[in-house]
């Protein structure tokens, strides 16, 4: 029994290497956004994955977050930049992940200074020793009396 817990929770913490992977994917996010490079920000997802913007608005396919993401980019969030951070992450299967990112995207948008902030789910699935997004939800964090949550 105590090797049985103790399995569990090894199990539990994310792997070093891991936790770099993932830190990478995040990266390759933030640099695509901030290149006004969709297929950049796609890069790391996977060729069938599921992406739920913040508005509520669901993509389907690599191929389709970034055609979506370059005409952001070259509209609307042409003058804005974006921060990612890893918050935590937490394996379900050996490969398969929830990680939680928070991000801060910033800039003009249609000449109004702007500055929201997001809470972003990932499901990261490990394929061929590689780690890639299979699902993103964004949700925005709120303001409420000036203060954010």
């Amino acid at each position: 029994m105590a090797t049985a817990i103790l399995s569990t929770a090894a199990k539990a913490q994310v792997k070093t290497e891991d936790e770099n992977a993932f830190k990478q994917i995040i990266q390759s996010m933030q640099e695509g956004w901030n290149k006004k490079d969709g297929n950049l920000f796609a890069s790391r997802f996977t060729e069938d994955c599921d992406y739920v913007v913040i508005n509520g608005m669901y993509i389907k396919s690599k191929t389709a977050v970034a055609a979506g993401h370059q005409n952001i980019f070259n509209t609307i969030y042409k003058e804005t930049s974006l921060e990612m951070n890893l918050n935590d992450a937490r394996y379900l299967t050996d490969d398969i992940v929830i990680a939680h990112v928070t991000s801060r995207r910033y800039g003009n948008v249609f000449g109004k200074y702007e500055d929201p902030k997001a809470i972003i789910t990932l499901t990261l699935q490990k394929k061929n020793d590689e780690w890639n997004i299979a699902a993103f939800q964004n949700t925005e964090i709120l303001q409420r009396n000036g203060q954010s949550n």
